[in-house]
Order: structure tokens, then C-alpha cells, then sequence
């Protein structure tokens, strides 16, 4: 009973130093850095239900005009904390509070791992897991990325399954095939590029294992049965992706191959000025640190993890050869630095616990690490500050300024026109005219644009897309139409047309629609039959459209993609349960055929 108080008191410690560390976010205004407005927008849109993410488009915030967010940015896991939270009463609310659960949760996944598969005392597993929360589980806050934190919680599960891969021991095997599961699981339900390039790290690490390693038909088992599992536990992730894609002609985000060439780190400021990324810095300087003190060479995940950090710096000219090819899709190869180092620090944790030092030596070290802990937690504090809270530039914007900005309809008044150091109270997010702050084209239906400006991700700049934040319909001879009473919630946006149109007209209502995702359209509450014209849904009006008819468009649940979800639940369920003597008869059977 005192084992369990104590790993519970460790469990609320890790949640206190959190809240400690994003310090008085809860009563500031904040600013929303770069990627934030983004993930605030799915936030608002998750928060509508407990089955919010399986309604693929977005009505509820991004212009309101049915981006298919929760398709090409997978939602379950910030669903899974949006049901915890329950109601708050704002969407910013409801992003700080998702910000200190998932750094927590990062934190606690390596609480759990290193407790079970490491030598070091809980005192130090609860330290080691502070430094983890405090680098890696902030640095994807810094651009204000929450789905890329949340992949984050599932490096230490991934980390765990590779590392008891290389242990020579049989019950080893379902536990690796488990963690490797569950770890690229969690990464794939948060963020997709995140977890296609711990994918492609997992693929290398076997390659190099079936190399280097003498149990070679173990190795392959391991990588055979993770990889079957992570694809069936990951199908409602990546079958709706490809069936949508090839369904539709979207528009990808923008790639600017030049700035894909040469978006890289500099190494030599990365090293000498450390303050610029201390979240990288700090971690570097630990697993040197550590491979230094721990007496061992690095092992292969700590040199890997490096490797793919390096490749996002201006170490190799990869960039230049490769801005062409389809590689550049990932827009900027920095995003390989954070992933890469990551699971560098996960491997020299482990590394370091089986390390063989004197009790002297091991004594030093860790107070050597605790005081190292606490330098990271005090610079971090400091750069979650400068990222998040009001500076001496900042104002805080109102509904009526909201209002005024959004009305312009205009490249300078979408994305990125409005200065960072704005400052956003906690209601704020609860006026409609804040969802229309940045009108994202990222997976948009290409011919819904006119793409005057093929460079920009926002509708601003757009003239057809600009239809969609206006609310106009458009007939066939292109005369557009404005509506009023707009109203959008989870699965339903109504309005009201201004002015009549008269029937046998096709008119473009302004919401996009996707094949193989069902709109169902009504008219004064009678269902109308519709099609896809211009990238949007459509119909041919059989009747005269009075004014202030009433125009309801409803999204609905696609069956395939609750038959995706179901079979990647029981996957889940089953690796869970998964029988120990189904594993051992198969690894029987594999070294049966051991020439």
C-alpha cells in the first residue's frame, strides 16, 4: 500500500511541476505563436462532442466551411483529453488545459517505462521524467503545435519496444511488439508526419538490427509483428487519408521549394548560441553528457536519434538534391530535428541505467542531474514565457476589433496578418468572428480556388475561395448571392439566402464537400438531391428559392470510417490481451527453420 501512495504522490508531483512550469498561463491573456490558431480551431471543434472526431469536417471553426480537418489531422487522442476536461467555457480554456495534460502525460509515459525497465531509484525516474516533460514535452509548444506535443507521450513507448528488442530474451518479444505498437499508435492518432518519421527511424533501427544483431530471425519477427500491428491499429489513420486523396484533387499545403532547401538549422548557432533553442540545446547536451559519464559507447538509438537530428540541420546539403522530389512535402526538414533528438534522449535514459559506475560515481551523477533538472526547468519556464505571455509589444484584441478585422476579406487580413504579439483572453474564442481570423486552404477541394496567389495557404488572397468566408451562393451563370443567419455547429450549418433565386438555377452553396464523404442538404426542411460542382456542394433548385428560405447543409458519420475505427479498436483491445503462448509458439516455430 505504501509502494502505491508513493508512485501516486510521484504521479501528482509530475502534474504540480507542470502547472508550475506553464506558471500563470491560466489567468494571462496569451499569444497564439505560429501553428497555435490551428490547433486551437481543432480544440474548438473536438470540444462540440465525445464523438467529435469522427465527423470529418470542420463546421465549427476555420472559416466555417467544412474542412475535412479530422481526416488529414487525426483527432483521438485530443478528443481522449477534451472528454476529460469535459465543458470549459472557452476554447483557449480548454488549449491551456490541453497543454499542461499533454507535457504531463509525455512526462508520466516516461515515469511508467523507466519505472518498470530501468535500475534507477523512483527519486530519479521522477527527475528524469521532469527533464523529459520540460524539453521534449514543451518544445512542440514553442510554434504552438499541440497534435505534434501530443505524438510526443508516444516516443518513451516506441523507445521502450525497440530497446527490449536488443535484450536477448524470449518474454521479451511480446513486450517490444507491444510498446512499438502503442507508441507509433499514439504518434499516428495525434500527428501524421510525426509518426511517418518515427515510422521510418522504426524501419531503419530493424534494418541496422537485422545487420548487426546475431538473432536475425528474432529481429524479424519483432519488426514483422510490430509492423502488421501498427498497420491494423493505425488503419483509421492512414485509410481515410489515402481514400480521400485519391478521391479527390486537394490542395496540399504549400511547398516553397527554396525554402525547403534551405529551412535548416545552423549546427554552429544550434552549438555556440544555445539560448535561440534551448529545448534542443539542453537534451544535446545531456546525451553527451551522458555517453561521456556512462563509460559505453552510444548505442545505435542514441546514434540514430542524432542522425535524424543532423537532418535537419545544415550539416548535410540533403535539401538541395531532394527539394524536387516528394520528400519536400514535409515543408521543412527541421521538423526532423525534434523527432530525431526525441528518441536520442529516450535511448541515453536507458543507456544510463544500465551504465557501470562506482556508487561514488552513481552518487555524483545523480546530483549532478537533479541540479541539471532544475537549470532545464527555470530556462524552460522563461522560453514558455517569452513564447506565450504578453511582452511590452502586445495588446489584447476585443470582439469589435475581431469584428472590424475580419470584415476586410482580403490577403492582408488572413493568416498570418495580424501581428504575433496580438494577446487572446479566455472568452474571446467564444465570438464567432474569431474563427474566421486565419481561412486555412491546407486540403481544401483544388477547384473550389481560383488560386490567383498558388503561394499562399490562406483564402484572403483567393477570389473564388473567398466566396466560402463571405457565405455567398453562386449559381451556374455566376451571380453570387449572400446569406444571413449563419449558424454552424459540429454537424449542421444553417442560413438564410437574401434574396430569391428562381428555380431551375444550379447554385453552389458555401460549404466544400469530398467524395466519398456524405452532405445531406434541405431546403425550408425538405432534403433536396445534390452533387459536387466547383469543389463545393451543389444542387438544381426544382422550385423557386424565396428570400429567407431556410438552407440547411448536415454532415453524416461515413460507415467506412466507423468500420476503420472499430477495427483499429479491437486491434488496440487485442494487443492489450494478447495471448503470451500465441508469441512463444510463433518464435518456435520461427527457429524452426534456423539452418
Amino acid at each position: 500500500m505504501k509502494r502505491a501512495y508513493r508512485e501516486g504522490a510521484a504521479v501528482l508531483g509530475l502534474l504540480f511541476i507542470t502547472v508550475l512550469i506553464f506558471n500563470t498561463l491560466f489567468f494571462e491573456p496569451i499569444r497564439l505563436p505560429w501553428d497555435a490558431y490551428y490547433h486551437l480551431s481543432r480544440i474548438e471543434n473536438l470540444r462540440q462532442s465525445w464523438i467529435a472526431f469522427l465527423y470529418p469536417q470542420n463546421f465549427t471553426s476555420l472559416g466555417q466551411y467544412g474542412l475535412a480537418t479530422n481526416i488529414f489531422y487525426p483527432g483521438l487522442t485530443l478528443q481522449l483529453i477534451q472528454n476529460v476536461i469535459l465543458h470549459v467555457d472557452s476554447a483557449i480554456l480548454a488549449f491551456k488545459i490541453s497543454m499542461i495534460l499533454t507535457t504531463w502525460l509525455s512526462g508520466l509515459s516516461v515515469y511508467i517505462v523507466l519505472r518498470k525497465y530501468s535500475n534507477f531509484s523512483r527519486m530519479i525516474v521522477f527527475v528524469i521524467s521532469i527533464l523529459w516533460l520540460t524539453t521534449i514535452g514543451v518544445t512542440a509548444l514553442s510554434p504552438g503545435n499541440l497534435a505534434e506535443s501530443t505524438a510526443y507521450i508516444g516516443i518513451p513507448w516506441l523507445v521502450c519496444g525497440l530497446y527490449l528488442g536488443t535484450r536477448q530474451l524470449n518474454s521479451n518479444i511480446r513486450k517490444s511488439v507491444t510498446y512499438i505498437i502503442f507508441g507509433l499508435s499514439i504518434a499516428a492518432y495525434s500527428h501524421v508526419m510525426t509518426f511517418l518519421i518515427l515510422s521510418i527511424l522504426t524501419a531503419v533501427y530493424f534494418i541496422c538490427l537485422v545487420i548487426l544483431d546475431d538473432d536475425k530471425l528474432r529481429v524479424i519477427k519483432i519488426a514483422v509483428l510490430g509492423g502488421i500491428g501498427t498497420t491494423i491499429s493505425t488503419l483509421a489513420v492512414v485509410l481515410p487519408i489515402v481514400i480521400i486523396q485519391l478521391s479527390n484533387n486537394v490542395t496540399k499545403p504549400v511547398v516553397n521549394h527554396d525554402v525547403f532547401a534551405n529551412n535548416v538549422k545552423d549546427i554552429s548557432m544550434l552549438l555556440l548560441n544555445p539560448s535561440s533553442n534551448p529545448d534542443i540545446w539542453l537534451p544535446l547536451f545531456f546525451i553527451v553528457i551522458v555517453t561521456i559519464v556512462g563509460l559505453k559507447k552510444p548505442t545505435m538509438g542514441i546514434i540514430l536519434g542524432l542522425i535524424v537530428m543532423l537532418l535537419g540541420t545544415n550539416v548535410f546539403p540533403w535539401t538541395y538534391y531532394l527539394q524536387n522530389t516528394p520528400i519536400a512535402t514535409i515543408q521543412f526538414a527541421t521538423r526532423l530535428i525534434k523527432p530525431g533528438i526525441a528518441v536520442a534522449l529516450m535511448f541515453s535514459f536507458f543507456n544510463l541505467s544500465v551504465s557501470e559506475l562506482t556508487m561514488d560515481s552513481r552518487n555524483k551523477a545523480e546530483k549532478g542531474l537533479i541540479i541539471f533538472t532544475v537549470l532545464v526547468g527555470l530556462i524552460m519556464m522563461g522560453t514558455i514565457k517569452n513564447n506565450w505571455f504578453p511582452n511590452h509589444n502586445s495588446r489584447e484584441w476585443s470582439a469589435q476589433q475581431i469584428k472590424k478585422y475580419t470584415e476586410y476579406h482580403d490577403a492582408q487580413h488572413d493568416g498570418y496578418g495580424y501581428s504575433m504579439d496580438m494577446t487572446f483572453n479566455n472568452q474571446i474564442s467564444n465570438s464567432t468572428d474569431f474563427w474566421y481570423l486565419k481561412n486555412y486552404t491546407d486540403y481544401i477541394p483544388e477547384s473550389a480556388l481560383s488560386h490567383t496567389d498558388k503561394m499562399s495557404t490562406f483564402i484572403g488572397s483567393d477570389s473564388e475561395g473567398l466566396l466560402l468566408t463571405k457565405h455567398q451562393i453562386i449559381d451556374g451563370d455566376g451571380k453570387k448571392f449572400n446569406t444571413s443567419d449563419y449558424h454552424a455547429s459540429l454537424k449542421t450549418v444553417i442560413m438564410k439566402n437574401n434574396t430569391t433565386i428562381s428555380s431551375k438555377r444550379i447554385i453552389e452553396l458555401p460549404i466544400v464537400a469530398y467524395k466519398k464523404l456524405h452532405l445531406e442538404v434541405k431546403i425550408n426542411g425538405k432534403i433536396h438531391e445534390t452533387f459536387i460542382k466547383d469543389g463545393k456542394i451543389a444542387l438544381k433548385l426544382h422550385d423557386t428559392l424565396y428570400k429567407k428560405s431556410v438552407i440547411s447543409v448536415e454532415q453524416k458519420i461515413p460507415l467506412w470510417i466507423v468500420i476503420c475505427n472499430m477495427i483499429s479498436l479491437v486491434s488496440l483491445l487485442f494487443l492489450c490481451i494478447f495471448p503470451k503462448k500465441l508469441l512463444k509458439l510463433k518464435y518456435n516455430n520461427f527457429q524452426s527453420f534456423k539452418v
